[in-house]
Formats: structure tokens, sequence, C-alpha cells
């Protein structure tokens, strides 16, 4: 790795020296997270915290490669947008300068909506500027109607996350379309097309009013291709997705289910909205809860436990910037969440606090990151903090 980056990209040589000559905890942050909330801290140093946090780049690019659809979701976490936008070739600078900094190893997400074919040639220059970069796509399953282009080009990609919301009525219903269950399911046949050798293709759900009594059934109508099953909540970016969130009653009867499905496959309950946490506890009980949240485990940007055999992953709030530098389809640097407005939105100056910078080929990735985790904790963390913190406090209530 390192005479790849004599030869190849001094930037990240520079970066890989810094992380070394530092001796960075690439974890410590969410290790002082877990002691404040598990009411063990050695100090009460919320400073030091994100000190430390703005010190542990991400390891994760997420890109978001176009703001349009094909579908309109009553789930999505993206705001609609009025007009189609993307900027293609400041788009690709600004991916290969930001990848071409990172430390060994990075992961390279595509995201935004949909796949076009354009997306390509920026997918295919960060494959060659990093051969050490793990690269994949979550998807509607849409992409198919390209795969003999992609296949043509040669790439492939190390995993596919394709979204299956529940069985074909319910999920349909769920995505405002009559096709988009087939189209997802042949997404997921035909993943290993177009996957890196031991590729993975794996599956989304999210968890709403509509399908929370069909995890076993969506379960069943899995293809057998699907890896690693990955369930998670709403996250109410916008008052009009409060309405999906589920009720405690209606959080259990899927827990319920989980336990139930986590026999058959792997699955992951992922959690980003505390309040769910709470409905968490209510399902399984405050003493069992503590007794697997005490032996929780320290990710990158999220803690791991075991509860009923089942893995939660819960990503907290205040500490989002450090779960991926998202670049949006305009080649800007934005917060964590802010895909909830539109780019129309967001170039009014009255939100000028979502943006931490355009992404040219002269910006410096530790410098953007640093920016962005100091803009966080100014606007938003707080409050993120703050509900953790209200929300934790009824959970030890309940041991």
């Amino acid at each position: 790795m390192i005479i790849f980056a004599f030869k190849h990209n001094n930037q990240l040589l520079v970066a890989l020296t810094i992380y070394l000559l530092e001796g960075i905890m690439e974890n410590f942050a969410m290790n002082l997270w877990l002691e404040y909330f598990l009411g063990k801290p050695e100090k009460d140093d919320i400073g030091e915290m994100y000190a430390q946090l703005a010190r542990e780049l991400p390891k994760v690019m997420s890109v978001v490669a176009t703001r349009h659809c094909n579908l309109q979701c009553k789930h999505c976490i993206f705001q609609k947008e009025r007009q189609y936008f993307s900027n293609g070739v400041a788009l690709e600078i600004a991916a290969k300068t930001i990848v071409s900094q990172m430390l060994p190893n990075p992961i390279v997400v595509h995201e935004g909506r949909i796949f076009e074919l354009k997306h390509l040639s920026w997918l295919q220059e960060i494959r060659q500027i990093r051969p050490d970069s793990k690269i994949g796509m979550i998807d509607n399953g849409s992409y198919s109607e390209h795969i003999s282009k992609i296949k043509s080009a040669g790439f492939k990609f190390d995993w596919l996350d394709i979204s299956v919301d529940g069985p074909e009525r319910i999920h349909n219903f769920q995505r405002d379309s009559k096709n988009s269950f087939a189209t997802a399911i042949e997404g997921i046949r035909n993943a290993q097309e177009i996957l890196t050798t031991g590729g993975e293709v794996n599956s989304l759900m999210t968890l709403t009013k509509i399908n929370y009594a069909s995890v076993l059934e969506t379960c069943k109508t899995l293809p057998e291709q699907v890896s690693q099953w990955h369930i998670t909540t709403v996250t109410p970016t916008r008052s009009e997705l409060k309405k999906l969130t589920l009720s405690g009653n209606e959080f259990k009867i899927s827990w319920n289910q989980i336990k139930l499905v986590n026999v058959l496959r792997v699955v992951v309950l992922k959690i980003y909205e505390v309040s769910d946490m709470l409905k968490l506890v209510n399902a399984v009980g405050g003493v069992k809860f503590f007794e697997a949240f005490e032996k929780a485990q320290i990710g990158f940007s999220s803690v791991s436990f075991v509860l009923d055999g089942v893995l939660v992953r819960y990503f907290p709030k205040s500490m989002a910037p450090k779960e991926t530098f998202m670049l949006d389809a305009d080649a800007v640097y934005r917060v964590p969440y802010v895909i909830s407005h539109t780019l129309a939105e967001l170039n009014r100056e009255a939100l000028g606090k979502y943006t931490i910078g355009k992404v040219t080929a002269e910006s410096n990735f530790r410098l953007l990151y640093k920016k962005c985790v100091i803009g966080w904790r100014e606007n938003f963390s707080r409050e993120a903090f703050k509900e953790e913190a209200f929300i934790f406090q009824q959970i030890k209530n309940l041991q």
C-alpha cells in the first residue's frame, strides 16, 4: 500500500503518514460515546469526544450520483426533487479527489437513487486509482436494464444492496409501483453477473406501518442469492415520514418476527433513530437489554450487540459525520441527513449550515472532514446528544 502511495498518490502517503504518527485509535471516539451512555466515563468531557471524532477520518465515501429516481417510495429519506440534477464532470473530479486521499482499503458506495450508465466512468476511475478499495451500490434493482453494458465495460462491484420492503403486494404499495417488486427480485438474481469473486448481494428492508407485520413473509420471498438481510426502521428526516414510524406495539410485532427469521438467514437490525432503541428495550425488557448493551462492541460509527441471537447495530446521530463522507450530486460535501432537502433548498443562504464546501481537484479530505465535525457539533449534535441522553436515561430507569 505504501509503495502504491509513493508511485501513484502523494496525498495518500501524506494522509497515511500523519495517521501513523498520530497513533490514532480509530474507534476511540465511539468508545468515549459508549462509556458516557453506560455511565462509566473516565471524565465527563464531551469536548474530547468531538476532538477525537475530528481526528478519525471516515473509511466510507458515499456518492449521491443522482437525486433523480424512477420511484417515489413512501419511506424514502430523500426529498422529492422537482427537477433532474446531476453534475457528472464535477462529481467525477470530486469523487476521485477524495478517494485518492482516503486511508488504506476505502469503501465507496454508489448511493443516490438510481444507477445510470454515465456513472461507470468515475466508478472505473476509482477502481484504477485505488485498487485497494471496495465499491458497492445501493439500488432498487433497476440497474438490471443496464447489466449488459456494465458487463461489456468490464466493471464489477464488490457488493450490491437491493431493497425488498415486503411481499409483492406490500412492496409495490410502499414503493408506489406495480413492477418494483419484480425489478428488485430480478436485480438480486442477476447480481452475480456484475460482482467480483466472493462479492455479495444483500437485501434491505425498511420497517414501516405498512409492512411491520410482514417480516416473516418477506423472508420467504427473498431469493437464495441474498447473503445478509439488513432491516432498519424509518429515519423521520421530514415530518411526513413520522406517520410511517412504528409504535411500540408495532415494533414488538416486527421484533418477534425478526427473531424467527434469524434462524432461517443472517439478519442485522440497524437503528439510526434513538427513540427506536427505547422501543427495542420495551420489546425485550430493560434488564436483558442492558446485559447485552454492556457487552457492546465498538464499530467505526456504531455500537453492536446481540439480543435474542439477533445482531443489532445502533448508529448515534450525535456521531453521524464519522459514518461516511457524503458527496452530493452537485459535487458538494454536506452534513449527514441533508438529503431530506432538495438541492434548490440547499443552495439558499438560509440553509448554509448544511454545506461544508464544494469539492474540487484541490480539496483536502482531512480539512473538509474536520470542518464537517465542527459544523455538526455547532449546529446539530447538541440537539441529537440531548435526545440520546434523554432516551438512555429512560432506558436506565427500566432496568
